[in-house]
Protein backbone atom coordinates (compact mmCIF):
# COMPACT_ATOMS: atom_id res chain seq x y z
CA UNK A 1 0.00 0.00 0.00
CA UNK A 2 1.29 3.56 -0.44
CA UNK A 3 1.61 3.94 3.36
CA UNK A 4 3.57 1.63 3.44
CA UNK A 5 6.08 2.19 0.88
CA UNK A 6 6.56 5.61 2.59
CA UNK A 7 6.80 4.02 5.64
CA UNK A 8 10.11 2.33 4.08
CA UNK A 9 11.11 5.28 2.38
CA UNK A 10 11.60 7.78 5.74
CA UNK A 11 12.71 4.29 7.37
CA UNK A 12 15.39 4.22 4.57
CA UNK A 13 15.91 7.74 4.50
CA UNK A 14 16.82 8.08 8.19
CA UNK A 15 19.10 5.42 8.18
CA UNK A 16 20.91 6.57 5.14
CA UNK A 17 21.30 10.25 7.21
CA UNK A 18 22.21 8.31 10.15
CA UNK A 19 24.87 6.49 8.58
CA UNK A 20 26.28 9.37 6.83
CA UNK A 21 26.58 12.27 9.39
CA UNK A 22 26.51 10.06 12.24
CA UNK A 23 30.19 12.29 13.11
CA UNK A 24 29.04 15.72 11.93
CA UNK A 25 27.78 18.24 14.89
CA UNK A 26 23.97 17.51 15.81
CA UNK A 27 22.08 20.91 14.54
CA UNK A 28 23.91 20.95 11.59
CA UNK A 29 22.77 17.47 11.03
CA UNK A 30 18.98 18.05 12.09
CA UNK A 31 18.84 20.77 9.73
CA UNK A 32 20.76 18.30 6.54
CA UNK A 33 18.23 15.71 8.05
CA UNK A 34 15.15 17.77 8.12
CA UNK A 35 16.03 19.26 4.55
CA UNK A 36 16.80 15.39 3.16
CA UNK A 37 13.84 14.39 4.64
CA UNK A 38 11.27 16.85 3.10
CA UNK A 39 13.26 16.27 0.20
CA UNK A 40 12.64 12.76 0.63
CA UNK A 41 8.79 12.93 1.50
CA UNK A 42 8.50 14.90 -1.76
CA UNK A 43 10.38 12.65 -3.57
CA UNK A 44 8.07 9.96 -1.84
CA UNK A 45 4.83 11.64 -2.58
CA UNK A 46 5.76 11.96 -6.04
CA UNK A 47 6.69 8.36 -6.71
CA UNK A 48 3.43 8.10 -4.81
CA UNK A 49 1.43 10.32 -7.15
CA UNK A 50 3.07 8.37 -10.18
CA UNK A 51 2.77 5.12 -8.41
CA UNK A 52 -1.70 6.00 -8.35
CA UNK A 53 -1.43 7.54 -11.69
CA UNK A 54 0.00 4.36 -12.76
CA UNK A 55 -2.25 2.75 -11.57
CA UNK A 56 -5.91 4.31 -11.96
CA UNK A 57 -4.56 4.56 -15.57
CA UNK A 58 -4.03 0.76 -15.50
CA UNK A 59 -7.66 0.21 -13.56
CA UNK A 60 -9.11 2.83 -16.44
CA UNK A 61 -7.39 0.85 -18.88
CA UNK A 62 -8.44 -2.96 -17.79
CA UNK A 63 -12.13 -1.67 -16.69
CA UNK A 64 -11.83 -0.53 -20.73
CA UNK A 65 -10.71 -3.77 -21.83
CA UNK A 66 -13.26 -5.58 -19.08
CA UNK A 67 -16.17 -3.43 -21.06
CA UNK A 68 -14.69 -3.82 -24.99
CA UNK A 69 -14.18 -7.99 -23.41
CA UNK A 70 -17.98 -8.28 -21.83
CA UNK A 71 -19.49 -6.56 -24.95
CA UNK A 72 -17.44 -8.80 -27.31
CA UNK A 73 -18.51 -11.98 -25.17
CA UNK A 74 -22.19 -10.20 -25.65
CA UNK A 75 -21.50 -10.26 -29.37
CA UNK A 76 -19.49 -13.36 -29.49
CA UNK A 77 -23.08 -15.14 -27.62
CA UNK A 78 -25.21 -13.07 -30.21
CA UNK A 79 -22.83 -14.46 -33.23
CA UNK A 80 -23.39 -17.78 -31.57
CA UNK A 81 -27.21 -18.14 -31.54
CA UNK A 82 -27.15 -16.53 -35.07
CA UNK A 83 -24.98 -19.13 -36.57
CA UNK A 84 -26.62 -21.63 -34.37
CA UNK A 85 -29.93 -20.68 -36.06
CA UNK A 86 -28.21 -20.56 -39.65
CA UNK A 87 -27.18 -23.88 -38.91
CA UNK A 88 -29.98 -25.48 -38.31
CA UNK A 89 -31.45 -23.62 -41.25
CA UNK A 90 -29.33 -24.88 -43.54
CA UNK A 91 -29.67 -28.21 -41.61
CA UNK A 92 -32.97 -28.09 -42.59
CA UNK A 93 -32.39 -27.22 -45.91
CA UNK A 94 -30.22 -29.84 -47.00
CA UNK A 95 -33.16 -32.28 -45.43
CA UNK A 96 -35.29 -30.21 -48.14
CA UNK A 97 -32.77 -30.90 -50.63
CA UNK A 98 -32.32 -33.96 -50.01
CA UNK A 99 -35.75 -35.16 -49.97
CA UNK A 100 -36.53 -32.83 -53.25
CA UNK A 101 -33.66 -34.81 -54.51
CA UNK A 102 -35.08 -38.31 -53.64
CA UNK A 103 -38.38 -37.17 -54.89
CA UNK A 104 -36.81 -35.58 -58.34
CA UNK A 105 -35.17 -39.06 -58.69
CA UNK A 106 -38.59 -41.15 -58.48
CA UNK A 107 -40.14 -38.47 -60.57
CA UNK A 108 -37.12 -39.01 -63.18
CA UNK A 109 -37.93 -42.74 -63.11
CA UNK A 110 -41.91 -42.78 -63.37
CA UNK A 111 -41.17 -39.95 -66.12
CA UNK A 112 -39.37 -42.74 -67.33
CA UNK A 113 -41.25 -45.34 -67.52
CA UNK A 114 -43.94 -43.12 -69.11
CA UNK A 115 -41.39 -42.26 -71.86
CA UNK A 116 -41.05 -46.60 -72.26
CA UNK A 117 -44.98 -46.88 -71.87
CA UNK A 118 -44.88 -44.12 -74.39
CA UNK A 119 -42.14 -45.34 -77.10
CA UNK A 120 -43.91 -48.35 -76.82
CA UNK A 121 -47.36 -47.02 -77.62
CA UNK A 122 -46.35 -44.98 -80.45
CA UNK A 123 -44.34 -48.29 -81.85
CA UNK A 124 -48.19 -50.03 -81.50
CA UNK A 125 -49.81 -46.93 -83.19
CA UNK A 126 -47.01 -46.62 -86.14
CA UNK A 127 -47.70 -50.85 -86.89
CA UNK A 128 -51.37 -50.20 -86.30
CA UNK A 129 -51.22 -47.28 -88.59
CA UNK A 130 -49.26 -49.22 -91.29
CA UNK A 131 -51.62 -52.25 -91.09
CA UNK A 132 -54.52 -49.88 -91.28
CA UNK A 133 -52.82 -48.23 -94.26
CA UNK A 134 -52.50 -51.72 -95.96
CA UNK A 135 -55.87 -52.66 -95.21
CA UNK A 136 -57.23 -49.11 -96.99
CA UNK A 137 -54.73 -49.58 -99.99
CA UNK A 138 -56.40 -52.82 -100.14
CA UNK A 139 -59.93 -51.67 -99.99
CA UNK A 140 -58.99 -49.16 -102.60
CA UNK A 141 -57.65 -51.83 -104.66
CA UNK A 142 -60.75 -53.75 -104.32
CA UNK A 143 -62.97 -50.76 -104.72
CA UNK A 144 -61.15 -50.02 -107.97
CA UNK A 145 -61.97 -53.50 -109.35
CA UNK A 146 -65.64 -52.97 -108.38
CA UNK A 147 -65.77 -48.98 -109.76
CA UNK A 148 -64.17 -51.07 -112.46
CA UNK A 149 -66.22 -53.88 -112.95
CA UNK A 150 -69.26 -53.73 -115.73
CA UNK A 151 -72.73 -52.93 -113.81
CA UNK A 152 -74.65 -55.90 -113.12
CA UNK A 153 -77.85 -56.12 -115.26
CA UNK A 154 -81.02 -54.59 -114.37
CA UNK A 155 -83.29 -56.48 -111.75
CA UNK A 156 -86.77 -57.03 -113.06
CA UNK A 157 -88.05 -56.91 -109.62
CA UNK A 158 -86.40 -53.65 -108.98
CA UNK A 159 -89.16 -51.62 -109.97
CA UNK A 160 -91.69 -53.25 -107.98
CA UNK A 161 -89.07 -52.87 -104.86
CA UNK A 162 -89.26 -48.83 -105.84
CA UNK A 163 -93.01 -49.20 -105.79
CA UNK A 164 -93.54 -51.05 -102.63
CA UNK A 165 -91.43 -48.40 -101.05
CA UNK A 166 -93.02 -45.47 -102.44
CA UNK A 167 -96.31 -46.98 -101.23
CA UNK A 168 -94.70 -47.90 -97.42
CA UNK A 169 -93.39 -44.42 -97.43
CA UNK A 170 -96.79 -43.08 -98.31
CA UNK A 171 -98.57 -45.58 -95.51
CA UNK A 172 -95.60 -43.88 -93.32
CA UNK A 173 -96.76 -40.31 -93.93
CA UNK A 174 -99.96 -41.61 -93.46
CA UNK A 175 -99.22 -42.86 -89.96
CA UNK A 176 -97.34 -39.86 -88.99
CA UNK A 177 -100.32 -37.47 -89.52
CA UNK A 178 -102.77 -39.19 -87.86
CA UNK A 179 -100.61 -39.70 -85.11
CA UNK A 180 -99.47 -36.38 -84.70
CA UNK A 181 -103.16 -35.63 -84.93
CA UNK A 182 -103.81 -37.58 -82.34
CA UNK A 183 -101.27 -36.14 -80.20
CA UNK A 184 -102.66 -32.71 -80.49
CA UNK A 185 -105.91 -33.95 -79.65
CA UNK A 186 -104.78 -35.05 -76.60
CA UNK A 187 -103.25 -32.01 -75.68
CA UNK A 188 -106.07 -29.71 -76.05
CA UNK A 189 -108.29 -32.48 -74.25
CA UNK A 190 -106.32 -32.96 -71.31
CA UNK A 191 -106.50 -34.84 -68.66
CA UNK A 192 -110.25 -35.78 -68.42
CA UNK A 193 -110.17 -37.18 -72.11
CA UNK A 194 -106.66 -39.30 -71.05
CA UNK A 195 -108.40 -42.21 -69.91
CA UNK A 196 -111.03 -42.50 -72.68
CA UNK A 197 -108.27 -41.87 -75.08
CA UNK A 198 -106.15 -45.07 -73.42
CA UNK A 199 -109.58 -47.05 -73.47
CA UNK A 200 -109.43 -45.99 -77.39
CA UNK A 201 -106.11 -47.24 -77.95
CA UNK A 202 -106.54 -50.18 -76.18
CA UNK A 203 -109.55 -51.59 -78.06
CA UNK A 204 -107.56 -50.98 -82.18
CA UNK A 205 -104.41 -52.48 -79.90
CA UNK A 206 -106.62 -55.56 -79.39
CA UNK A 207 -107.99 -56.07 -82.48
CA UNK A 208 -104.75 -55.26 -84.09
CA UNK A 209 -103.24 -57.90 -82.07
CA UNK A 210 -106.30 -60.63 -83.17
CA UNK A 211 -105.85 -59.77 -86.72
CA UNK A 212 -102.74 -60.49 -86.45
CA UNK A 213 -103.19 -63.80 -85.08
CA UNK A 214 -105.88 -64.38 -87.46
CA UNK A 215 -103.15 -63.10 -89.88
CA UNK A 216 -100.76 -65.92 -88.65
CA UNK A 217 -103.46 -68.50 -88.80
CA UNK A 218 -104.24 -67.74 -92.48
CA UNK A 219 -100.70 -67.76 -93.07
CA UNK A 220 -99.72 -71.18 -91.49
CA UNK A 221 -103.01 -72.62 -93.09
CA UNK A 222 -102.25 -71.35 -96.43
CA UNK A 223 -98.48 -71.49 -96.74
CA UNK A 224 -98.39 -75.04 -98.46
CA UNK A 225 -100.69 -74.45 -101.17
CA UNK A 226 -99.76 -70.58 -101.83
CA UNK A 227 -97.01 -69.46 -103.90
CA UNK A 228 -93.78 -67.50 -102.94
CA UNK A 229 -95.18 -63.83 -104.34
CA UNK A 230 -98.08 -64.08 -102.00
CA UNK A 231 -95.87 -65.31 -98.86
CA UNK A 232 -93.58 -62.55 -99.33
CA UNK A 233 -96.63 -60.11 -99.38
CA UNK A 234 -98.39 -61.51 -96.14
CA UNK A 235 -95.06 -61.22 -94.39
CA UNK A 236 -94.80 -57.52 -96.06
CA UNK A 237 -98.15 -57.42 -94.33
CA UNK A 238 -97.33 -58.48 -91.14
CA UNK A 239 -94.51 -56.66 -90.83
CA UNK A 240 -96.71 -53.56 -91.46
CA UNK A 241 -99.19 -54.73 -88.60
CA UNK A 242 -96.57 -55.40 -86.15
CA UNK A 243 -95.07 -51.23 -86.59
CA UNK A 244 -98.59 -50.13 -86.28
CA UNK A 245 -98.49 -52.47 -82.92
CA UNK A 246 -95.48 -50.46 -82.54
CA UNK A 247 -96.91 -47.38 -82.90
CA UNK A 248 -99.64 -47.91 -80.81
CA UNK A 249 -98.12 -49.23 -77.96
CA UNK A 250 -95.66 -46.44 -78.08
CA UNK A 251 -98.30 -44.31 -78.41
CA UNK A 252 -99.80 -45.34 -74.91
CA UNK A 253 -96.24 -44.66 -73.28
CA UNK A 254 -96.48 -41.06 -74.77
CA UNK A 255 -100.58 -40.88 -73.33
CA UNK A 256 -99.32 -42.06 -69.69
CA UNK A 257 -96.60 -40.42 -69.61
CA UNK A 258 -98.22 -37.20 -70.28
CA UNK A 259 -100.66 -38.35 -67.66
CA UNK A 260 -98.12 -38.84 -65.11
CA UNK A 261 -96.20 -35.42 -65.30
CA UNK A 262 -99.57 -33.47 -65.21
CA UNK A 263 -100.29 -35.92 -62.15
CA UNK A 264 -96.81 -35.03 -60.73
CA UNK A 265 -96.92 -30.96 -61.96
CA UNK A 266 -100.72 -30.16 -61.51
CA UNK A 267 -102.37 -32.30 -59.01
CA UNK A 268 -104.93 -29.26 -58.25
CA UNK A 269 -106.42 -30.27 -62.61
CA UNK A 270 -107.22 -34.30 -61.06
CA UNK A 271 -109.15 -32.17 -58.13
CA UNK A 272 -111.24 -30.50 -60.47
CA UNK A 273 -112.17 -33.31 -62.21
CA UNK A 274 -112.95 -35.40 -59.25
CA UNK A 275 -115.41 -32.31 -58.35
CA UNK A 276 -116.82 -32.07 -61.27
CA UNK A 277 -117.84 -35.76 -61.01
CA UNK A 278 -120.22 -35.92 -58.14
CA UNK A 279 -121.96 -32.81 -59.42
CA UNK A 280 -122.41 -34.25 -63.03
CA UNK A 281 -123.44 -37.83 -61.23
CA UNK A 282 -126.70 -35.69 -59.04
CA UNK A 283 -127.67 -34.01 -61.77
Amino acid sequence: SPSTIQHRINFSARKLFYDKYSKVDSPQIECRCEERIAEEQRRCRDAIARVERDRDQQLTALNDRLSAAETEASDLKQEVGRLRGVAETLRANAEAATRAHREAQEQVGELVAQLSAAREAERRERETAAATADLLAATKLELQRFTEAPPPPPDPRLDELRKELVLLRTQNKSLSEAQEELQAQILTRGVEEGRSLLDGVSGPLVATNSLAHELSQMSDDELDGSDTLHSIELEKLQKALKEQQDVNVQLRNYIDGILLSIVENYPQLLEVKYQKQPSETKS
